[in-house]
């Protein structure tokens, strides 16, 4: 029996080998059939130096043309070359060839043909010393397509500090208070096109930036944004591990500090950035309000005048981890995950005045303890089809969680004219969790006559469960919102003009609003265009605009949202003209409907509480000129602009004779000292003026700053004086309807700053055998 078992045993193993040597079989024969069914196209050739001479042992790239990606790359022993590469499609191509002693060169490829001849490469003695006589080689300006693109050479993206810095160089942004698009205002971003991930835009240095374009005609897909700066950062295609670690001081009349280390990993097809940020910020200043409102029809006069002390901390860590994968040539997923924690403190003192007929007199003591913590993902596809960028399909998710928490602490003593005194503590806490989640989708094509079109959709949908206990009664308010909106653009290059047209539709709470926009641009060269460009948009109440939940000021005031306030339908008309010697004129007109300002109510269970809220005008205008100017002499650059602005109001409650235009001017001027020294100072003016109901104060300011560039340019050093020349205390004043309100700050705004900033960076060559 046992030998019957063995035998059954040994002719089902002789059956199993038998199967498999076919299956393996099967494969070999198999396989090469899949391989060579792939389309495969080899290049050829040779390397030689100017003189004919072979050049052995280099290294060479092959990749897109269109975006620089990477197709493939090896290393060859000898002076011919050999490259094979699998082609699913007609796309131009890029050789980038590179060896020790010679200068790196770009080659077109001819995908059609096998042997792409002789490569002459250069000694690098010859390019070091052309490199010395145009180190100093300027921004390179061209028009195109409605905007301003500048290239930004090697040794000033070396020598800047920061993006700011880089793009305060620039002809048509100003550096005040973050940068801005003279005549226009805050820009929005883009990272080679597409809307930048949380953080990706602090993480940007200027070693990654290749150039900048200045958008002025924003198309429908980007809603309220007034103005765009597309920035495309430098390609690379070799694995490469880099670190950067920075730290920037500040002194005023307290001590901050921000630090941040970022680590960055590019291998083969897949590229992770890691990034910590520490900051601490001390806050001291103090604070002149004088509050007055009269609501005849509740018979009800109220005045005060209160003097307010502030010191408070914030300690934030922010930890950010990104990574982009290669799907295909053309093709990327990006995923983040960002992680916010602030933990804040904030004592106040304010001893507060009543002249209402009680005569009252309180000094309050209010201790706030706050902690937030933000979780936010996101993931991204993007896919550029034949790499051109002629047709692009991006889809894109958010989802943002925020847990807010403060508890406060109030302490009121009153004394009253009679003599009596009164004493209130009062607790409470106030929670907040919002979540958000978006998601788009957006498609860019090439149809007939070489017109482009763009659409998409955009979907958000907005949570805020919002709770608070007060002396142990309990309040909740939650509340949901969602957005969608639909776009499409289209837009043509003629010869010399470009025309764009858009129309974007926006739902939001059971109302739809149409947006359309036009613009028009011609060219006549680079340095002579000009552009006229129409929009319309919508501006809805954020959500603590919205929120019912109150603020207490003390026991007679306290602030709370508007859950009825309107959104605001602006009309936007742009002028922009540009002439030779870098001079530009920046005209701009809004006119909105229901914009909002501040206004105060009485409470419905106390009459003598008054509550700060807001309220919906009926019409608003703004007038806006602006004349920029950017002009270089040698190392010295001048990078200035003035104008003025006009606002008025259609309401019964506004005054129009309070109107008073602001007048602003703006000049930095920067002194490229030596190949590591670049010095700066920047100059500021802007006079008193009236906008609605509101007033605001004379405001100026001089702020040097010097950049230092050491250790073979990987050590960068900025030290700055930030508005050194001030007038001293801010002041604003606002008044609509029964409100009455004036405010005196005083920020200590003179700071001294201190920025250092590392990179070590460890390059994988394969010149290097190990």
């Amino acid at each position: 029996m046992q030998g019957k078992i063995g035998k059954w045993e040994t002719d089902k193993r002789i059956q199993w080998l038998g199967f498999w040597k076919k299956a393996i079989l099967l494969f070999l024969i198999f396989i090469p059939c899949v391989v060579f069914s792939q389309n495969v196209r080899t290049l050829t050739g040779r390397l030689a130096d100017t003189k004919g001479q072979g050049i052995e042992g280099a290294i060479i790239v092959l990749m897109n043309k269109a975006d620089s990606t990477q197709i493939a790359w090896d290393y060859f022993p000898t002076d011919t070359f050999r490259m094979e590469h699998e082609c699913q499609e007609e796309v131009a191509l890029l050789l980038y060839v590179s060896a020790i002693g010679y200068n790196g060169r770009y080659v077109e490829v001819d995908g059609s043909q096998e042997e792409q001849g002789t490569v002459i490469l250069e000694p690098l003695s010859v390019t070091l010393e052309e490199a010395n006589v145009a180190a100093r080689q300027p921004i390179k300006h061209t028009y195109e397509n409605g905007k301003d693109v500048y290239e930004i050479p090697k040794w000033i993206r070396e020598r800047e500090y920061d993006l700011n810095s880089l793009l305060s160089r620039l002809p048509g942004l100003i550096e005040n208070g973050g940068i801005q698009i003279a005549g226009i205002g805050s820009p929005a971003y883009l990272i080679n096109g597409l809307a930048p991930l949380g953080g990706e835009l602090s993480n940007l240095t200027p070693r990654d930036i290749e150039k900048v374009s200045i958008i002025r005609m924003p198309a429908a897909k980007y809603s309220r944004t007034l103005g765009i700066i597309n920035i495309e950062t430098v390609k690379t295609w070799r694995d490469y591990l880099t670190m950067r670690v920075s730290d920037n001081f500040s002194y005023s009349n307290v001590a901050g500090d921000n630090l941040s280390l970022s680590v960055n990993l590019k291998k083969g097809k897949q590229m992770h950035s890691l990034t910590y940020n520490y900051g601490y910020k001390p806050s001291r200043n103090e604070a002149w309000n004088t509050y007055e409102t009269i609501i005849p029809e509740d018979s009800i006069y109220y005045l005060m005048h209160s003097a307010e002390y502030l010191d408070g901390t914030s300690k934030t860590h922010t930890l950010m981890y990104s990574s982009r994968y290669q799907l295909t040539k053309n093709s990327t997923v990006d995923l983040q995950y960002n992680f916010n924690t602030t933990a804040s403190k904030e004592s106040n003192f304010t001893q507060t005045a009543f002249e209402d007929g009680r005569n009252v007199e309180s000094f309050s003591r209010v201790g706030i303890d706050g902690d937030n913590g933000a979780h936010s993902l996101w993931l991204r596809y993007d896919n550029r089809f034949k790499g051109d960028g002629s047709k692009r399909l991006t889809a894109s998710a958010n989802y943002f969680h925020l847990n807010n928490s403060n508890n406060n602490r109030v302490l009121e003593n009153f004394l009253y004219s009679n003599g009596s005194q009164d004493s209130t503590h009062t607790n409470y806490k106030q929670t907040y969790k919002n979540e958000t989640f978006n998601a788009s989708i957006d498609y860019k094509t090439t149809l007939w006559d070489k017109v482009n079109m763009e659409t998409g959709i955009d979907f958000g949908k907005l949570w805020i469960n919002s709770r608070m206990n007060r002396d142990n009664n309990l309040s909740n308010d939650h509340s949901e919102t969602e957005n969608v909106s639909l776009y499409l653009d289209l837009n043509q290059s003629a010869g010399r003009f470009y025309c764009q047209l858009g129309i974007r539709g926006e739902y939001e709470d059971g109302h739809f609003y149409f947006l359309p926009s036009a613009g028009l641009s011609y060219r006549v060269r680079n340095d002579l265009n000009f552009m006229l460009y129409y929009r319309r948009h919508a501006e809805y109440p954020s959500a603590s605009d919205l929120n019912t939940n109150v603020f207490y000021f003390h026991k007679y005031l306290y602030s709370v949202g508007n859950p009825d306030l309107k959104p605001t339908k602006v009309n936007h008309l742009r002028a922009y003209f540009s002439f030779p010697l870098a001079i530009s004129l920046t005209c701009e007109y809004f006119h909105r409907r229901d914009n909002a300002v501040n206004s105060t109510m009485t409470d419905k269970n106390d009459p003598q509480v008054i509550a700060i809220t807001q309220v919906n005008l009926d019409k608003t205008h703004d007038l806006g000129v602006t004349l920029s100017w950017n002009r270089t002499w040698g190392c010295y650059n001048l990078n200035a602009s003035a104008g003025y602005k006009q606002y008025w109001a259609t309401d019964p409650m506004v005054n129009y004779n309070l109107h008073k235009p602001m007048f602003f001017a703006y000049a930095r001027h920067t002194f490229d000292i030596g190949k590591h020294i670049t010095a700066s100072l920047l100059m500021s003016y802007q006079s008193a003026f009236s906008y609605y109901k509101g007033y605001s104060g004379e405001r100026y300011n001089l702020s040097p700053q010097i950049t230092l560039s050491l250790i073979k340019k990987r050590l960068n050093i900025r030290i700055a004086g930030e508005n050194l020349l001030h007038e001293g205390n801010l002041y604003n004043q606002h008044q609509y309807e029964h409100t009455f309100l004036t405010a005196e700050y005083d920020f200590h705004p003179r700071t001294l700053s201190i920025g250092l900033t590392y990179y070590l960076n460890n390059f994988k060559d394969l010149f290097q055998p190990n």
